[in-house]
């Protein structure tokens, strides 16, 4: 064993410890295997340059998008609040036909906040093939309040239910480097009796972020639990409730809808998560003013106990 193969090991598990990356997410993201990894940091194999690369790339892929955005944060604030411009625009040029032909007004939230969110990451969309959100694993969930019927939620933030093999697993956050949360609500001025429409963005590192991690873990464990339940025909809303497990597979997030907070909800855990942007419209001016735009926390935002 050499020394050499030893201090290389070590380093790459005290880099990989000191950002809470677990084996298995770093070994996912180097696409290698875990085992193969624990003989890496335990300094017991001689390892290529080629995957030594690929392990380099795991540990700084969050800095790598985090330095894109840094370098370009003018272009990106100004194409950020172009595109929140032709959306309010858009919104409320159709809404007098909605509403005069008795019909909701047409929005597609989710492409919409796709394309938000790849502005802000500077992250590319998959374009029309099948698979996540962005082209390097990542997901948008977007929510609207502005004139809807229903209550606006972040839905199937985490999979479970479906034939994919990540889904109803902890391994499927190993594969999503970022979560993008991107709600349309309004900042409501309770003195000034007035209401301003307001974007925010909220950004989740699930590879790296133990406080979600955790909540993931806790709900997959009730949903599980929920999953008996209905196999044995006991799968009803009052034994759920009585028996904390859950029975549907639709994990959402409850964005905070005309609060100006930034804590998110969940049954199984209330956090602040990291806001990535916020922007609010003036009426006055026709257009977005920037309230925040941090990219910082693509390298290192985390979610934080209330």
């Amino acid at each position: 064993m050499s020394n050499l193969f030893l201090r290389s090991g070590k380093k790459i598990k005290q880099k990989r410890t000191s950002l809470g990356l677990s084996q298995e997410a770093l070994a996912t993201i180097a696409g290698i295997s875990t085992t193969y990894l624990g003989e890496i940091e335990r300094g017991r194999v001689q390892v290529s340059t080629a995957t030594l690369s690929k392990i380099n790339y795991g540990l700084n892929a969050n800095s790598q998008s985090y330095l894109n955005c840094l370098k370009n944060q003018g272009r990106i604030k100004l194409d950020a609040l172009k595109l929140l411009n032709i959306h309010y625009e858009s919104f409320y040029r159709v809404s007098p036909f909605a509403n005069k032909t008795g019909h909701p007004v047409p929005v597609d939230t989710r492409a919409w906040s796709q394309i938000l969110a790849s502005i802000l990451s500077r992250i590319q969309g998959i374009k029309r093939k099948k698979g996540a959100d962005l082209d390097d694993g990542s997901d948008v969930k977007g929510a609207n309040t502005w004139q809807t019927i229903s209550t606006a939620r972040f839905n199937n933030v985490i999979t479970a239910g479906t034939k994919s093999t990540a889904s109803g697993a902890i391994k499927l956050l190993n594969k999503t480097p970022y979560f993008f949360l991107v709600l349309w609500d309004h900042r409501k001025e309770i003195r000034k009796k007035t209401e301003r429409p307001r974007c925010r963005v909220w950004c989740i590192r699930p590879q790296y972020d133990k406080l979600f991690r955790k909540l993931c873990a806790s709900w997959y464990k009730a949903w599980e639990k929920g999953k008996l339940s209905k196999a044995k025909g006991k799968g009803n809303k009052s034994n759920a409730k009585k028996k904390k497990i859950i029975i549907c597979d639709n994990f959402q997030l409850h964005p905070p809808r005309d609060k100006n907070t930034n804590i998110i909800t969940n049954d199984r855990g209330n956090f602040k998560y990291p806001l990535l942007f916020c922007a609010e419209y003036y009426k006055n001016k026709s257009r977005y003013n920037l309230v925040k735009y941090n990219p910082i926390v693509l390298k290192n935002g985390k979610l934080r106990r209330i």
